[in-house]
């Protein structure tokens, strides 16, 4: 018969206790599933009004969102230009197939020709812009 050291009974049995933990713990949360979220929200312009707008929407949409203030598909999210700290944005462009003008893949800023530019969000403490740029045309040729 094999001997057991004192070692070897306390080594065995802690490796047990920790099995059953680790076991207990996997269960219990084996039905907690985490949730991505569905919405995003876009601090933009309308360029049919000129009002401001923050518009929740499915995430994975793509400007033009709908205006609450006079209906229009026409507001687009601010870009924030980190060269110049102007909120801005980019001209549009018009594809065949779309129904309405569309951001282009890369965002320019209009004052000083940076592309060094991001999604503008209100309440980021790290964008303080000092201005805005003008508004491209709407509607557009």
């Amino acid at each position: 018969m094999i001997e057991l050291s004192r070692r070897d009974l306390i080594l065995g049995g802690t490796a047990a206790v920790l099995f059953i933990l680790a076991a207990i713990l996997y269960c219990s949360r084996a039905g907690v599933r985490a949730e991505l979220p569905s919405e995003a929200r876009t601090f933009g312009v309308c360029l049919a009004c000129k009002e401001e707008a923050e518009v929740t929407h499915e995430l994975g949409e793509i400007a033009p969102f709908e205006c609450p203030e006079c209906d229009e598909m026409a507001v687009y999210g601010w870009q924030y230009c980190r060269d110049c700290k102007k909120r801005f944005v980019p001209g549009l462009v018009r594809y065949p197939d779309d129904d309405f003008p569309r951001l282009p893949a890369i965002s320019v800023c209009p004052l000083c020709g940076g592309n060094r530019s991001s999604g503008y969000n209100a309440s980021s403490g790290a964008q303080k812009p000092v201005g805005d740029a003008p508004l491209p045309d709407w509607p557009v040729p």
